[in-house]
């Protein structure tokens, strides 16, 4: 056994601490992308242009993965400073309406681009004129209306996080950091 005490410490030129930080790094990055899927499975049915499925993403202080064609770079989350750990979610603006809910709208914040949102996904999910005939702007009004009374949470982060949590724990198993030390 005298052999293999003669390698310990070095691998492929590399430090024990290097061989374990890439296997971190390894772990953060399969973690997050099992992460990010995980929540883009519950946003995808009701995600009109794919904006916030699309902005669903992971990062580590090192890298990122998982954004798509529809997100727009306002979406990306910030890397967290800890560099052994990954922040999976969105920071499309309007993620945490579909996580928590909204309640009633009481301002006129955004109201003009909800408003075009809106006519252009009635237009295109019902075929309701929102400009057209009086009867579709009578009806395209009670639609905003009724959203405006507050729309319950479909939330896509929270359900996910056992799942998370059960995927990390395996795959550090697999891992196995104990056979560096």
């Amino acid at each position: 056994m005298k052999a293999i005490n003669s390698y310990k410490g070095k691998f492929l030129g590399m430090k024990v601490d290097q061989i374990v930080e890439n296997d971190v790094r390894r772990l953060l990055a399969k973690v997050g992308e099992f992460g990010a899927e995980r929540m883009k499975t519950r946003t995808e049915p009701h995600d009109w242009k794919g904006r916030l499925s699309d902005s669903i993403t992971w990062v580590t202080k090192y890298e990122s993965g998982g954004m798509g064609g529809a997100a727009e770079k306002e979406d990306m989350l910030s890397p967290p400073n800890d560099s052994h750990a990954v922040d999976i979610g969105t920071g499309c603006p309007y993620g945490v309406f579909r996580e928590r809910g909204a309640g009633p709208h009481k301002n006129k914040l955004g109201s003009e681009e909800f408003i075009a949102n809106m006519k252009e996904w009635c237009l295109d999910k019902l075929g309701l004129d929102a400009d057209g005939a009086p009867e579709e702007q009578y009806a395209f009004w009670r639609i905003i209306g009724k959203i405006r009374q507050g729309q319950d949470a479909v939330p896509f982060a929270f359900p996910s996080i056992g799942e998370i949590y059960k995927f990390a724990e395996a795959e550090a198993k697999v891992f196995n950091f104990a056979r560096h030390i």
